[in-house]
């Protein structure tokens, strides 16, 4: 009789080890599957920013071209412009020696 409970605790044990190993080795298998699939998001996540960063300067540049359009549209200058107009004028009124109402005396 005692042999019938040895024999059967030792399959017990027996069976609970190679269920073990099996989850064990299961477990380590859906993990590495894990890993993988998250470095493959963590690249498609990467490309995907990069794509929007370029989309968002594409409509960045397209933006300021329809400003700078609708203010020639206007009859309006840019910055660009206005700085460049001015600079000429502080050039001719140093060259003529004719200083004239420019923005300085304006803010003076």
């Amino acid at each position: 009789m005692d042999n019938v409970f040895k024999n059967g605790f030792l399959f017990g044990l027996g069976a609970g080890l190679l269920i073990k190993d099996g989850l064990e080795e299961s477990v380590e298998e859906i993990l590495a599957k894990g890993k993988e699939k998250a470095e493959g998001f963590s690249g498609r996540g990467e490309k995907f920013v990069d794509q929007l960063k370029g989309y968002l300067d594409d409509l960045e540049i397209r933006g300021k071209d329809e400003v700078e359009s609708a203010l020639s549209d206007l009859g309006l200058v840019n910055r660009r412009e206005f700085e460049a107009l001015l600079a000429r004028v502080e050039h001719l009124e140093t060259a003529t020696g004719h200083r004239g109402a420019t923005m300085e005396s304006d803010t003076e």
